[in-house]
């Protein structure tokens, strides 16, 4: 799961920026915040053990974001439990970095480099751009190139709980699939677990288990999760050239934004979003008055929704 550097990074900038109301408590539970920042990716290790909710992230970033969210938003307004809106605020800044880049991803998997990938690599681009994303934040943004993201995806069993809690008593319902409280808390933990495997300051890790997916698998698994990418730093993953793109993928409009100037915009985007929907649990839960469908319009992918 690459780009947990670039979400957890973002996630702490857009903190700083809260109102002191919100960032008391999305400081008080950090370890839920900064969960929240890598969104529902989480939930794909579901996918991995081979459950039969393997779609239940497919479906929650693509068909029903506006339903989500809203479900969230009364969830969350009835219970107030302080742990899950500090999730919920992790999670609503995954949400607006997604939407706010993932058009150029996307751009990029069909325009890009892929003729230059190995063979097995190839169907895997959209991960290398995304760990090229996870490589300049770490050197560039945190300033340390060896930034572990498993040491912020530490979470205590009553953050676990409220997690399971969260997506049990408001997303079950919208994605059609229930999922227990018992798989969601051990989806957190192998996510965390995967962190740590793919944590690779030497470069034995990815030599064994490429050797391994090559003989073995034959197809890539962990080693696309491993940093650095194929070709970083001469292959223009983060669009320094600036080539245009559109800025949602199903519209007309284009950008030519590299991607440290996207995360830049994305983030008064999130300070915004984030301020909008605690004041809607503060008060009834109504998403109408930050926009309603029109806030959540754009999926994770950066592909407009179907109006419910």
């Amino acid at each position: 799961m690459p780009n947990m550097v670039a979400h957890i990074y973002f996630g702490k900038e857009v903190l700083k920026e809260l109102p002191a109301e919100i960032k008391q408590i999305c400081e008080k539970y950090i370890d839920a915040f900064l969960y929240g920042t890598i969104g529902p990716d989480f939930l794909f290790a579901l996918r991995e053990i081979g459950d039969p909710a393997k779609r239940y992230t497919n479906i929650m970033q693509t068909c029903r974001v506006y339903e989500t969210f809203r479900s969230i938003a009364k969830r969350l307004c009835e219970v107030k439990d302080e742990r899950e809106i500090s999730y919920a605020m992790g999670l609503m800044c995954h949400y607006v970095a997604d939407f706010n880049i993932h058009p150029y991803v996307w751009f990029f998997c069909e325009e890009g480099f892929v003729k230059d990938l190995e063979l097995l690599d190839k169907p895997h681009v959209h991960g290398h751009i995304e760990l090229a994303f996870d490589e300049y934040t770490a050197r560039e943004l945190i300033k340390d190139r060896w930034y572990k993201p498993a040491k912020d995806l530490r979470t205590s069993a009553k953050t676990n709980e409220a997690i399971a809690n969260f997506y049990v008593g408001a997303v079950n319902k919208i994605v059609g699939l229930d999922v227990s409280k018992f798989k969601i808390k051990l989806a957190v933990k192998v996510t965390r677990f995967f962190a740590r495997v793919a944590f690779d300051r030497t470069g034995i890790k990815k030599r064994i288990f490429k050797f391994l997916e090559e003989k073995v698998l034959h197809a890539r698994k962990l080693t696309t999760s491993m940093r650095p990418p194929y070709g970083y730093g001469e292959i223009d993953y983060l669009n320094f050239s600036h080539k245009p793109f559109r800025k949602v993928r199903d519209m007309d409009e284009t950008i030519n934004l590299s991607f440290p100037e996207l995360l830049e915009k994305s983030k008064e985007i999130a300070v915004d979003y984030a301020v909008k929907f605690y004041e809607a649990i503060k008060k009834d839960g109504d998403l109408e008055p930050m926009g309603g469908y029109e806030a959540f319009k754009i999926n994770y992918e950066g592909v407009t929704n179907i109006k419910p």
